[in-house]
């Protein structure tokens, strides 16, 4: 019933040096499991502080946590509810859980190559002329550049628009939840190991390829994108950490051509 308190099952108490995001994802996960609808609200600060024992104010911090990110919608005067319904909500958890949790670059390099393929193949065969002007702006936009900055947002503003010509709102989403790390990673490609030009001739193929309604190479031009510019990034890392993303973008190179 819309507007009643939900009732969470019983929690074991968490850690005394559990952080608040630690805290926010145990609430997250509850959330997210089916057992929550949107609308419904969520017990008082108080009633979550002696159910999980920890003190009221981390307990609040973590809730905070969650409304910034879309998840919840406090209201000062009947309390605090799930907003399970917000389109905005998948991509800021998304981005959230990488922020906070295991920072592994080759998975998300890994990841994000599976994502970018899926995507690209999509959206040659649905875009629409409209969906090909922002394409083509931000393509314009690298090339016109001015610095790193610059250039960095276009290159973002690329694969954003891509997503959104690929028409499925979910996998754009993941995309827009990974948007800072992979500013990152375009940041530390340009910043030591290439530059702006030779970046901008990757996006070229890719570009012409959704023009052409080729899903198969647009997946090719994709794919070669994402090697390269991987490729750059392990020369900006620590041995190391550069010889376990090699390797594993090695493996991804050498998949047959049917694969890609």
């Amino acid at each position: 019933m819309k507007n009643a308190t939900i009732e969470l099952p019983k929690l074991d108490a968490v850690r005394t040096e559990s952080t608040v995001e630690r805290i926010a994802q145990r609430l997250l996960d509850f959330l997210l499991s089916g057992a929550v609808e949107p609308g419904d609200r969520i017990p008082s600060v108080t009633r979550l502080s002696a159910q999980l024992g920890i003190a009221r104010s981390s307990v609040r911090e973590a809730v905070k946590l969650l409304e910034s990110r879309g998840v919840l919608d406090v209201r000062q005067s009947s309390g605090c509810y799930f907003k399970g319904n917000d389109p905005s909500a998948l991509f800021k958890t998304v981005e959230w859980a990488l922020l906070f949790g295991t920072k592994d670059i080759t998975e998300f390099v890994e990841a994000r190559w599976h994502i970018e393929m899926l995507l690209v193949d999509l959206a040659a065969q649905r875009r629409t002329e409209a969906d090909l002007a922002p394409i083509r702006a931000a393509l314009d936009a690298m090339r016109d550049a001015a610095s790193a900055d610059a250039f960095s947002e276009a290159d973002l503003a690329f694969h954003f628009a891509i997503a959104e010509a690929a028409h499925n709102a979910v996998l754009r989403d993941v995309l827009r939840g990974i948007r800072s790390l992979t500013l990152s990673w375009i940041g530390r490609n340009l910043s030591r190991a290439t530059t702006a030009q030779v970046a901008y001739i990757d996006h070229v193929p890719i570009f012409e390829a959704i023009v052409a309604r080729d899903g198969r190479a647009a997946r090719l031009a994709m794919h070669e994108h994402m090697i390269r510019a991987t490729q750059r990034l392990v020369q900006t890392m620590q041995p190391d950490d550069g010889a376990a993303l090699q390797e594993r973008i090695t493996a991804l190179a050498a998949l047959p051509a049917s694969a890609v």
